[in-house]
């Protein structure tokens, strides 16, 4: 990522991070919400309750037990497809990606709310 941002000016800190994709959104929004595509670049694996990603559906975040062995949950927030993407990580942490279309790619901004 590039271009990032440190937020204070909310209720909680946030991190935000802006790139440019060269791939549509919809090709994004792919990699950010399919599992298997998520296990290349995730920490964990993302498993959503009913496999689809709708407001209110229960996340689990299972790590692999070789790294350590935790399994994190959370709450979708927002799904706006291929827009809008937020959920909970954790207790604390609201992960938010953004993607909007950008000549013939995607800028995605990524907001980690601390």
């Amino acid at each position: 990522m590039t271009d990032g941002t440190l937020d204070t000016t909310g209720a909680t800190p946030a991190v935000r991070l802006s790139r440019y994709l060269p791939d549509p959104p919809e090709v994004v929004w792919r990699a950010i919400t399919d599992r298997e595509q998520l296990k290349a670049w995730f920490p964990c694996d993302v498993v959503v309750e009913g496999g689809q990603w709708a407001v209110g559906a229960a996340i689990t975040f299972p790590f692999p037990a070789d790294v350590i062995d935790m399994t994190l949950t959370g709450t979708v927030l927002a799904a706006d497809e291929p827009r809008l993407l937020s959920y909970t990580w954790g207790e604390d942490e609201v992960l938010r990606f953004e993607l909007s279309p950008e000549g013939a790619g995607t800028r995605l901004v990524l907001t980690d709310e601390l």
